[in-house]
């Protein structure tokens, strides 16, 4: 796999995962789209295996990259070849003497506290710098999507450090076939498998297989209920999506 974030989805393009990949990389060039021709220099946030940071060195940019993850710095040296320097720390621990034209911030938003993340970003990111986000939001303080910032409170979290937005695009409608290509895969692959695979536990035979089958159901059936009822029932239910979730680019200037 080259790319861990979702894709950007033509209209007429078959809900599959070699197109998958197809929308990914639509994904990469309209983000790329969206950096203003004074940005130079720019901090990856979260950077993933790099496939961003990839496409961004080739275009002539000057890249840094930072994730927490160690097996995210293995796969994006084997991508970038050397060509970005990178950091093995999340954004609350990272520090810098210089500052950045642009921060990039790929799926990545959700991961940190919005007021910690903008008050790093305030010293790292030069004053009419900018941040490049793309993110999935909450709507409002639903009970669903927990783990992502309602829009309008990361929005006024930006304002109060002294980011104002300059550009905002909503690609919901283009997102939305993640969604239902994940729906596909759980109800056609994982759940059945699953699910099978709890049957066999359960009708072997003999103090190995009983004791196998005490261990092994519940977390089956815990599995099933993540992906019927819980966080992974949300992210690859495509109508509760559209109600209550939007993905969206920013771009945000410093004016701090």
């Amino acid at each position: 796999m080259t790319s861990l974030h979702w894709g950007y989805w033509k209209n007429r393009d078959a809900i599959n995962l070699e197109n998958l990949k197809k929308a990914q990389t639509h994904y990469t060039k309209k983000l790329a789209k969206m950096i203003p021709d004074d940005v130079r220099q720019i901090l990856d946030v979260g950077c993933g295996i790099g496939d961003n940071a990839s496409y961004l060195v080739n275009k002539g940019y000057d890249l840094t990259c930072i994730s927490p993850e160690i097996k995210h710095q293995a796969a994006l040296r084997k991508i970038v070849n050397g060509q970005a320097a990178f950091q093995l720390t999340g954004i609350e621990d990272y520090s810098y003497t210089g500052e950045f034209d642009l921060a990039l911030m790929s799926e990545s938003s959700n991961y940190f506290d919005a007021d910690i993340g903008f008050t790093k970003l305030q010293n790292l990111v030069r004053k009419e710098g900018y941040i490049l986000s793309a993110s999935i939001f909450r709507r409002a303080p639903t009970k669903q999507y927990l783990s992502f910032h309602i829009e309008n409170d990361w929005v006024a979290s930006a304002k109060a450090h002294g980011f104002e937005v300059v550009e905002r695009i909503d690609i919901t409608e283009q997102a939305l076939p993640n969604v239902a290509l994940m729906k596909s895969i759980v109800s056609t692959y994982i759940i059945p498998s699953a699910e099978l695979f709890g049957k066999y536990v359960s009708g072997s035979k003999g103090i190995k297989a009983r004791t196998g089958s005490f261990f092994l159901n519940p977390s089956i059936k815990h599995m099933v209920d993540f992906f019927n009822n819980g966080y992974g029932g949300q992210m690859s239910n495509p109508d509760l999506f559209r109600k209550h979730a939007s993905y969206i680019f920013y771009l945000l200037k410093n004016n701090s």
